[in-house]
């Protein structure tokens, strides 16, 4: 449950998440707030809440929704992005 360490962790007070489309578009990078759900039929749903421009594109792009640009920085920079995958577009 994110709401109940992520005060501790980033100092800012979040609400509880309802579902797993809610959740994934708090993810950091909006390329990343994707996943793909296997339903009872066989048929795949594909949850993109900024859909899959950025992932196609390979842009890495802040979503706002729960990261400061400072934190994006540093994220991207902790990770290394630009030094491991050069051909990614860092927005």
């Amino acid at each position: 449950a994110v709401h109940l360490w992520y005060r501790e962790q980033f100092g800012k007070t979040v609400m509880p998440l309802t579902s797993v489309e809610m959740a994934i578009s708090t993810w950091p990078e909006t390329a990343t707030c994707t996943a793909v759900r296997l339903e009872a039929d066989d048929s795949l749903t594909i949850v993109a809440p900024f859909g899959l421009q950025d992932l196609f594109e390979m842009t890495l792009r802040r979503n706002p929704a729960r990261v400061t640009v400072a934190q994006y920085r540093q994220r991207y920079q902790d990770k290394r992005i630009a030094e491991k995958w050069p051909l990614v577009k860092i927005v």
